[in-house]
């Protein structure tokens, strides 16, 4: 299982760079294509390969099922490490980007900005990954909800067996 600490710039770099070079060495497994990718050039030898390889084992991800353009490939991944962590800053994503910005750690932020789902100007793509991201809100809102309200009539139920048990009336408790 994955942790929202995951959630990492470096590690998205990672899988991203792993996906691009999928295509380059198609013969080769992930964990190869790691191997060469920190033996390569200084900018690509710095992703955290670590973390990318956990994410996509922890998230069950097919290296290549995921978009090749950079974009598509962040929203792909982040859209299904929220879906498996259901964070709770993921609330904010009902009341718009502006709060989910006021609200998310430190790292998720920069990791939202860096690949634009912060900007003023959203793409139409964008607006898509968005909508998704307050659809899970929204799920996760009303399970909330629903348990809530369960354990709210647990509670009354149980009240309620009390009073008429205290008032001599147990045979009124049952269904």
């Amino acid at each position: 299982m994955i942790a929202e600490s995951a959630l990492r710039s470096s590690a998205l770099n990672g899988v991203f760079a792993l996906r691009r070079s999928s295509l380059e060495f198609p013969n080769l497994d992930v964990h190869e294509i790691a191997d060469h990718l920190r033996r390569g050039p200084a900018v690509a030898a710095r992703f955290d390969y670590a973390g990318a390889l956990h994410l996509l084992s922890g998230l069950a991800i097919d290296l290549h099922t995921l978009p090749t353009d950079r974009a598509d490939c962040y929203r792909a991944i982040l859209y299904a490490i929220l879906d498996a962590l259901r964070p709770s800053w993921l609330r904010f994503a009902i009341s718009g980007t502006a709060s989910v910005r006021a609200n998310v750690p430190t790292n998720v932020c920069q990791v939202l900005r860096d690949i634009g789902l912060f900007d003023d100007e959203l793409s139409a793509d964008t607006r898509i990954w968005w909508d998704r991201i307050r659809a899970l809100a929204y799920g996760e809102r009303d399970r909330a909800r629903i348990e809530s309200g369960t354990l709210g009539e647990q509670l009354c139920l149980r009240r309620e067996e009390s009073i008429l048990s205290f008032a001599g009336r147990p045979d009124l408790t049952g269904c």
